[in-house]
């Protein structure tokens, strides 16, 4: 081969043919490449997706149990109050039903409360070491919240505290 008045020598046949291969092989690396690195990429961003997906579902899940206890709760308590099952003023059958159903639910329950239109309330709580008390606000409580510890049999023992005044209609 002649250039510009001097002698090159050109690729032999051989050289072309092993620098063509080397070219072809080097696109089809990389084109290959850079398909399963997309693919990767689009598989990783689906997987992700998913993962957000089943956890929200999971969190949903877990807020609607915690939720749904103390709804049938209140449900089941209303109709029961409803339908005069619980003679309410009957200090030791509203305390059993009252502490009843603290002992009976989860213990991320820590209290429960009724109050009648007559601004009595009655309640029990669970306290952090799990012990139940028993509230009872009322004439004869002068109108304040008296706390008791539970007996044996659920009902009001002796009294613990006295929170003060407390009339929930206001």
């Amino acid at each position: 081969m002649v250039r510009f008045g001097k002698v090159t020598k050109g690729l032999s046949i051989r050289q072309g043919v092993i620098l063509v291969s080397i070219i072809v092989l080097t696109i089809a690396i990389l084109t290959i490449g850079s398909v399963v690195f997309a693919n990767w990429i689009s598989s990783a961003r689906m997987m992700a997706e998913r993962f957000a997906v089943d956890a929200n579902k999971d969190a949903i899940a877990a807020i609607d149990a915690f939720l749904d206890e103390p709804l049938h709760i209140n449900i089941v308590t209303g109709r029961i109050i409803d339908e005069g099952l619980v003679d309410f003023s009957d200090a030791d059958i509203r305390d059993r039903f009252l502490t009843g159903v603290l002992l009976t639910h989860i213990t991320d329950i820590t209290s429960y409360t009724v109050g009648l239109e007559t601004g009595e309330i009655y309640g029990a709580r669970r306290k952090a070491d799990g012990e139940i008390e028993v509230l009872t606000n009322n004439v004869g409580t002068g109108w304040c919240n008296v706390y008791y510890s539970m007996a044996a049999d659920g009902t009001a023992n002796e009294q613990t505290l006295n929170a003060g005044p407390f009339d929930p209609r206001t």
